[in-house]
């Protein structure tokens, strides 16, 4: 339903490409869209205000319509995301991991071990899921511990490599994992784990405190790609 606004947008102002600032506002759009819900419940009330917001903007001015676009989003609906939110976040398919992907993607990470790009591996078009949400500490290896699932289900656990990557690492502790890695393949790593120098969050031992570490690293990075922060 988000697409709908932007169709009309592209056949208001008679444009078949969107670049620069245009681009910008039309991605984050659909990125909040996505992320809030936007066009849940009443989607046809809902279409017709992003419409009707971009008739009413300069008739063949993209510039004009792509700003009405976004500016018609509520203030109510640009809050930033909160640590908290990513540390209660459970599904591996929820809005919050949608836009984590397209954060990955836009930004050029790659998996590990195998450094391939997410890009790459997504622009293959296998007819299969080419990648995989890993829990950084796997669930075998924590409940071994101890461990209650409930707090290895979070987006703060999750991370996203190659389907192949995900199968190698399996079950093995992260912090030996981190140990046995190249540097370029720990550079692919630290990306997306949120951490340069300090591999002491790899131990199970700390796995509270990589959590809140990791939670707050990612809200910050995605309220920043999502415009929140600014």
């Amino acid at each position: 339903m988000a697409l709908i606004p932007v169709v009309y947008l592209m056949a208001k102002t008679g444009k078949t490409a969107l670049h620069g600032k245009d681009a910008a506002y039309v991605k984050r759009f659909l990125l909040v869209a996505g992320l809030r819900g936007l066009f849940r419940g009443s989607t046809e009330t809902a279409v017709n205000s992003y419409v009707n917001a971009i008739r009413n903007s300069s008739r063949h001015d993209l510039s004009s319509s792509s700003k009405a676009l976004f500016d018609r989003i509520p203030k109510n609906r640009l809050y930033k995301l909160r640590k908290d939110d990513i540390i209660k976040t459970v599904s591996a398919y929820s809005p919050v991991m949608q836009t984590y992907q397209a954060f990955l993607y836009d930004r050029g990470a790659r998996s590990w071990p195998s450094a391939r790009s997410l890009r790459d591996i997504l622009d293959e078009g296998l007819s299969n899921d080419p990648l995989a949400v890993h829990h950084i500490f796997p669930k075998k290896f924590m409940q071994d511990r101890d461990v209650p699932i409930e707090r290895l289900n979070t987006v703060a656990n999750y991370a996203i490599i190659s389907q192949p990557d995900n199968a190698e690492l399996g079950d093995q502790d992260p912090f030996d994992v981190w140990r046995g890695l190249k540097q370029n393949q720990k550079d692919c790593a630290s990306y997306q784990l949120c951490f340069v120098a300090s591999d002491s969050f790899l131990k199970y031992q700390a796995y509270e405190e990589f959590l809140e570490y990791r939670a707050a690293k990612l809200a910050e990075q995605l309220n920043n790609f999502l415009g929140f922060a600014k």
